[in-house]
């Protein structure tokens, strides 16, 4: 195996880990039981398993020794509790025998077993693998190296459930596992072994109806999720409803019931596919898919399998019945289904989809000092802020409660509408462009990012950096009407631990302290260095004596593009304690939206060829308090 390339930075080091995760499965001789060892997921102490390496180091795990518990090495052989063989990669998770030479163990895990057949409680024991791997800097496994051991442990930080139990002497009891929803009785040959227990007719009578009744569970499951036709689901149900069945047969039929609908919708799927699309049932459906792949937006494998790769969007559109003449207004058939306006909404439903995937990456500096909102209309917004009650007084014996007066403020803002329209014209689609049909939503994804990028910024640099103006006709930051939250020293050890002091110092109306504190330190790109020396430096910046850093961790520098001002900064308190910017979108949408004009009797479709795309935004926002916000002018 290889290590991955890092792109030119230094190469993660090896790491030892140890990771709780596995769970015992099934017994299969007297002291031999079938475990899972590892799945591929996020396990609870923060590293991610990727299915490939997984399956990659399973061999690793052949031969790989049991101890009872985790320990400090060296191990001593009186913990050694046995070892594993026949490991292999299936369902997403390492899976091997253990077999245990602990008699302690053994009976522990076969009495743990025989609980989980009757319902009983069974205690939190699983496997932890301790291994040497790889780790990325976000905590990704990116290879195993070596197998230390898997050993039995209480409370596996990844669960370690107890899922299946197999008595040989007889049958098969199976119990539903995390992966598995199957149920199964079968004979065995093997060599018999000494039962756990010996259940009665009652108890067996019971496991029987249960199982009967998880199988009827996962029939009707699957079929929900199946997408079937009515007449195929009454088929399948036909052939499943009230016996045992295993699941990977369940799918297997319903796989199958698929493959028969999707051979006979295949002549009209895009470009003639050399595979059946089983799981769309319409041709809008699997145009839908192919435009999706057409922009780079994420689907499945089962889709990506079913759906042809189209060359382009001209050869989309061709596939639709377009025939690149200017009456293309006309319909555009397929089963007399495939329109115009559904062409165009099949485009502009992919093209949303990369919008929003493409705004997602769009750098966000605000959103850590934010509180988003959602507003019903575009109505002026009034967010009223109750003034506080100073300290609540003791009452005598007897005496009356004292009324407290109260009043309040506030502070308003109005939301705005913000748009622009891209045109697809014909002849883009004759000169199968696609670069520039990909090209809308990641300009439209950049602009808005732009857009709500100045609009927050816009909230600090308003009059000269001092900040909007605020209900009580003072900027934001002002020396006297607000506590002194407007300073004027260049950004430095002093100048910092002065913003903090003050933020802490800051009184709600009542007169009381509040008890803030500065975490986010929001300056220009120039001052970026500074900022980060300041807030990660072990020694105070500045000084030839090594004297520790105070200001060490205690902020988080956000660099704002937007800051034209080589020297001024603030600082703000988190949200939690005091919420001093709001942004409100129209019925939550944090989003921009893609809206397509399709008629081919009006519009640009019929008078220019060419189908429009409006991108629509309302939102607004505006400071709503002062507490917890220091500025400094720098002149």
């Amino acid at each position: 195996m290889t290590t991955p390339d890092t792109g030119g930075a230094p190469a993660p080091l090896p790491q030892r880990i140890t990771e709780h995760s596995g769970s015992i499965t099934a017994s299969i001789d007297a002291h031999t039981f079938e475990v899972t060892i590892l799945r591929a997921a996020v396990s609870t102490n923060g590293y991610t398993y990727p299915p490939n390496v997984l399956a990659a180091a399973t061999p690793l795990f052949n031969g790989a020794t049991a101890f009872a518990d985790h320990a400090n090495s060296p191990r001593s052989v009186r913990d050694v509790a046995g070892s594993y063989d026949m490991a292999r990669f299936e369902n997403d998770a390492i899976r091997a025998r253990l077999r245990l030479i602990d008699p302690n163990l053994a009976r522990l895990a076969e009495t743990m077993l025989a609980d989980a057949v009757t319902g009983r409680p069974t205690p939190n024991v699983g496997l932890s693998v301790d291994i040497q791997a790889i780790v990325q800097p976000d905590r990704t496994i990116s290879e195993i190296l070596a197998v230390n051991s898997v050993d039995v442990v209480y409370n596996p930080s990844a669960g370690g459930s107890f899922d299946r139990l197999i008595e040989n002497t007889r049958g098969t009891i199976t119990m539903p596992s995390q992966d598995e929803a199957l149920i199964t009785e079968t004979s065995t040959t093997t060599a018999p072994v000494a039962p756990v227990s010996s259940p009665d007719n009652a108890m067996l009578s019971q496991i029987q109806q249960h199982r009967l009744a998880l199988c009827s569970d996962v029939l009707h499951a699957r079929l929900a999720l199946s997408n079937l036709p009515q007449p195929a689901v009454d088929y399948v149900t036909a052939q499943y409803a009230d016996r045992l069945f295993e699941s990977t047969d369940l799918d297997a039929t319903i796989t199958a019931v698929r493959a028969m609908l999707g051979a006979a919708t295949a002549s009209s799927t895009v470009n003639a596919p050399t595979t059946t699309h089983a799981h769309l049932t319409t041709p809008a459906d699997r145009l839908q898919i192919a435009m999706d792949m057409l922009m780079g937006n994420k689907i499945t494998e089962a889709q990506r399998q079913g759906t042809p790769q189209p060359q382009g969007i001209r050869e989309l559109f061709s596939s639709a019945g377009f025939d690149g003449h200017f009456g293309w207004e006309r319909r555009i058939t397929e089963a007399d289904e495939i329109t115009t306006a559904i062409m165009a909404n099949i485009v502009g439903v992919s093209m949303n989809k990369r919008l929003v995937a493409d705004y997602a990456d769009q750098p966000k500096w605000w959103a850590p000092i934010v509180t988003q909102v959602p507003v019903r209309d575009m109505k002026q917004q009034i967010r009223i802020k109750l003034n506080d009650f100073a300290s609540i007084p003791t009452v005598e014996e007897n005496a009356a409660y004292v009324n407290l007066p109260w009043d309040d403020t506030a502070e308003t803002y109005t939301p705005a509408k913000r748009g622009s329209i891209a045109m697809v014209t014909l002849e883009t689609i004759l000169n199968d462009d696609l670069r520039a049909v990909q090209s809308i939503p990641k300009k439209l994804a950049r602009a808005a990012g732009v857009t709500i990028n100045e609009f927050v910024a816009n909230m600090f640099l308003a009059n000269g950096g001092e900040g909007a103006t605020m209900a009580d006709t003072y900027h934001v930051f002002n020396t006297t009407a607000h506590q002194g939250n407007l300073g004027s020293a260049a950004l430095d050890s002093d100048s910092l631990t002065a913003a903090l002091i003050a933020i802490s110092k800051t009184a709600d109306t009542a007169s009381k302290r509040m008890g803030l504190v500065g975490k986010w330190l929001l300056v220009p790109p120039d001052l970026q260095f500074t900022a980060w020396t300041l807030a990660y430096s072990t020694l105070r910046p500045g000084t030839a004596d090594n004297d520790a850093n105070p200001l060490q961790g205690l902020v988080t520098p956000i660099v704002v593009p937007q800051f034209t001002d080589t020297n001024n900064w603030y600082l703000l308190a988190d949200p939690s304690q005091a919420e001093v910017l709001e942004l409100g979108f129209l019925n939550g949408n944090d989003v921009p939206e893609l809206l397509v004009q399709n008629d081919p009797s009006s519009g640009t479709v019929f008078t220019n060829d060419a189908i429009s795309y409006k991108l629509r935004w309302i939102f607004g926002g505006g400071v709503v308090d002062y507490h917890g916000a220091y500025g400094a002018i720098v002149v």
